[in-house]
């Protein structure tokens, strides 16, 4: 019986006197290093059809819609609804995803998608947070061995461009690991709409405006035909005179010529 409570003190004692274990922290491991992005433009037959099959899409493989917007333009006089959708897909999802979303399109006009890695990035940020948080702990140390208030003073100054940088640090990271993990996909649309083709027409013939008969101006032109007649037929008829005379002139001699030596 006297073993029994001395087995029982001592497993107290060791309960009441043995430190607590540290809690087991999982390290969240960083992917390969690869973000992807992509861009999609899609021809489709109604966008807000187009739209509600997409965002049904997205959720089925666990992704997000981050931002939609919609307009419309006029061309040949008919609206063209336009759309634009950005979401975010699990890297492992995103070639199903693009299957899915070319079997919902009458035509793929556009499609791109690239990849940057990001992996020394990360480990350049990692390295950097470890030196801040060491930094943190060495002036959280100085602080507490401070004996001044302007010692105090300084080292709070430092210390919160220490915590601000180590926050800008982690936001970084924070960005860098979501976008290794899921793909930001933007999808662009454009509603189908036929274009009207113009219907060939016969052009009439501009014809032109009948003048009212004006008699004066009859005379007038008439009077100056006659004029310009008489003018050329005087100037041709003189030479022709002359002309004629000479020739005649000339057969006389030549004539009365040959009578004479005979």
């Amino acid at each position: 019986m006297r073993r029994l409570w001395a087995a029982l003190l001592l497993v107290t004692l060791l309960l009441i006197f043995t430190p607590p274990a540290a809690p087991v922290v999982l390290a969240r491991q960083p992917p390969p290093g690869i973000a992807r992005e992509g861009t999609i433009q899609l021809l489709v037959a109604d966008t807000d059809d187009a739209i509600a099959a997409i965002e049904r899409l997205v959720t089925r493989m666990g992704g997000i819609v981050e931002a939609s917007e919609r307009w419309s333009e006029q061309r040949f006089g008919i609206s063209r609804p336009y759309a634009t959708l950005v979401v975010s897909l699990p890297n492992s999802q995103l070639e199903s995803t693009i299957q899915s979303l070319r079997g919902l399109a009458l035509d793929v006009l556009e499609q791109n998608i690239a990849s940057r890695d990001t992996g020394p990035e990360y480990a350049d940020l990692t390295s950097r947070r470890s030196y801040l948080e060491s930094q943190r702990t060495r002036l959280e140390d100085l602080l507490e061995l401070a004996a001044s208030d302007a010692e105090r003073n300084q080292l709070e100054t430092e210390l919160s461009v220490i915590n601000a940088e180590l926050t800008r640090v982690e936001e970084q990271l924070n960005t860098l690991w979501w976008a290794q993990h899921d793909t930001k996909l933007t999808i662009h649309l454009e509603s189908f709409v036929p274009t009207p083709t113009p219907t060939p027409g016969i052009t009439p013939r501009p014809t032109s405006t009948p003048q009212p008969w004006d008699p004066a101006r009859t005379i007038d032109d008439a009077r100056q035909f006659w004029v310009r007649s008489y003018y050329y037929r005087s100037h041709w008829q003189y030479p022709c005179w002359a002309g004629s005379i000479i020739l005649g002139a000339t057969g006389i001699m030549l004539l009365l010529a040959r009578r004479k030596k005979r």
